[in-house]
């Protein structure tokens, strides 16, 4: 090899070295400029800390594979590079493929942002059933929150297998009510007017969900639908609820079960 012919090569690839250090720089201060910003909506409220964390997860992920491929194609040749590039995309798939299915889950889920604002009775494919509304949503998993404020953590591909069907919050409750000496249609529309009566702070008595179950063991038993104002029920509201209802039917000989 002549010596102008080894300078030229040698120049070939001091120019690609170069580049490639140029095209190196501009990624990382690429990366740290979208790092920034999402700092910025982080700390203004407008995405969940875990959006930003996967984000630039996923970025490094695709810079690192851009910078290898970017040094392997300076040395060799584009059929030599095929093979080991499929091969790191496949092993990057797998290795975040939940995190990737999570995130994909929870995009789907602000689509639907109408099952962020109701009371919701959520089938899951698990066979399991929740009563409550969605109080937050990750993107890896979501948060149920029923009308005790009990927290059930779902992830975000489950709860967008769910079937939803949307209910009002509020209780159930059985009352067992001893064989008055009266007709049954007269102390049944007295039970009812009474629990119209009822001036609570969060339930109100729900007539048309009123069901008579028949008498048992010489006991009436009628199931009573209270409906709540607030998605939140406390264990207090419930107790304030029950003695209201046994100061309103303080004439009868009753019993009183949550269902």
């Amino acid at each position: 090899m002549s010596p102008a012919e080894t300078i030229y090569i040698y120049g070939i690839i001091d120019g690609r070295f170069l580049s490639l250090l140029l095209g190196i720089l501009i990624l990382l201060i690429f990366r740290i400029i979208i790092g920034r910003f999402l700092s910025g909506l982080v700390g203004r409220g407008v995405i969940h800390p875990n959006i930003r964390g996967i984000v630039l997860r996923i970025i490094d992920w695709v810079i690192l594979i851009v910078i290898v491929v970017a040094i392997l194609s300076t040395f060799a040749e584009a059929v030599t590079l095929s093979l080991p590039i499929l091969l790191a995309v496949a092993i990057l798939l797998l290795l975040n493929w939940r995190t990737i299915r999570e995130f994909t889950s929870y995009l789907e889920l602000n689509i639907l942002r109408h099952i962020y604002t109701g009371y919701y009775e959520i089938s899951l494919p698990t066979g399991k059933t929740i009563k409550g509304k969605i109080a937050e949503t990750t993107p890896t998993s979501s948060v149920i929150e029923d009308i005790h404020g009990s927290r059930y953590y779902v992830t975000n591909t489950l709860l967008l297998e769910s079937v939803f069907r949307e209910v009002a919050p509020g209780v159930t409750i059985r009352l067992y009510v001893e064989d008055p000496a009266k007709p049954a249609v007269e102390f049944i529309e007295d039970i009812i007017d009474k629990l119209l009566a009822i001036n609570h702070p969060i339930f109100r008595f729900d007539v048309k969900k009123t069901s008579v179950e028949g008498i048992i063991n010489n006991k009436w038993r009628i199931i009573l639908q209270f409906i709540a104002s607030s998605p939140i029920i406390r264990p207090t509201d419930i107790a304030s609820l029950l003695s209201a209802i046994r100061a309103q039917l303080r004439d009868y000989k009753i019993d009183l079960e949550i269902c």
